[in-house]
């Protein structure tokens, strides 16, 4: 069975999901075609990364990727394969390549040899995924590239002073603010002083709660209380800013790459 994922921002009412997957189908009948997330917001390659990082490279070895996201504007030229841990991206050399992959060990085959004759980019996609599938390596693609051409602003945070910078990385459905700071680095910084998040002038967060609910009621660890902001770091590793029974992203006006400072408190 072969195992192929679609992330895309084509959304959920056009066409183009379900003409690509006919064409896999239809040349791959025991194919699995998995939709990761076809919903990202237009032009988003900060999500775009986040995701791929964070599920894509989840799936196991010789799954084939097709990573759609803000390549409007990007010549099929600009299309690449990356191979990595026996896995395939087929994704667009506008950013999002760089930010999931970075300096990871990886080849690269620029997909030359797949564009000529190809009418549309769904075309593009589909031989493409059928010659891997048949395949299972970069061969017959094109040429060998020994890197990406665009790389993608630093998710990660900065530290000024006593201040921690922070983009939002990711917003989730339920308003939940990922910050592009993870546990690891989050410990470094502090050596276990004491923080404030600060929302708005009356709220803010000193606390980092264990879980979405955090309700041993017999702990001073109890920081989740519905309609009130708490951080936590979430499956992924990043710390996450959410609300119980509440959409902290809305109630805020926080949105993604929006800043948030994490201020070290300096000791009494």
């Amino acid at each position: 069975m072969q195992i192929i994922t679609l992330t895309s921002d084509w959304g959920k009412n056009d066409v183009y999901a379900g003409m690509l997957k006919g064409k896999l189908y239809s040349n791959i009948p025991e194919a699995n075609i998995v939709e990761i997330n076809c919903n990202i917001e237009k032009f988003d390659n900060y999500s775009a990364v986040f995701i791929v990082k964070n599920a894509c490279l989840q799936y196991p070895p010789g799954t084939i990727h097709i990573i759609d996201v803000n390549s409007f504007n990007v010549d099929q030229d600009d299309f690449l394969v990356v191979q990595y841990n026996n896995q395939f991206f087929i994704c667009a050399d506008n950013g999002i390549p760089f930010g999931v992959f970075g300096d990871k060990d990886v080849e690269i085959s620029s997909i030359e040899n797949f564009t000529s004759n190809q009418t549309c980019l769904w075309d593009t996609f589909a031989y493409l995924t059928i010659h891997l599938a048949k395949t299972q390596s970069l061969e017959g693609l094109g040429r060998k590239l020994s890197g990406f051409k665009i790389g993608l602003i630093n998710l990660d945070y900065q530290r000024i002073g006593n201040e921690i910078k922070c983009k939002v990385i990711f917003v989730d459905d339920y308003g939940n603010l990922v910050l592009g700071i993870k546990r690891e680095d989050f410990s470094r910084e502090l050596q276990n002083e004491k923080f404030e998040i600060i929302l708005e002038t009356k709220s803010s967060i000193q606390k980092i709660s264990s879980n979405y609910k955090d309700d041993n009621a017999k702990s001073e660890s109890h920081t989740v209380v519905a309609g009130k902001p708490f951080a936590m770091f979430n499956s992924t590793g990043y710390l996450e800013l959410s609300m119980s029974q509440g959409d902290l992203s809305r109630l805020y006006g926080k949105k993604l790459n929006d800043e948030i400072t994490i201020t070290i408190l300096p000791k009494k």
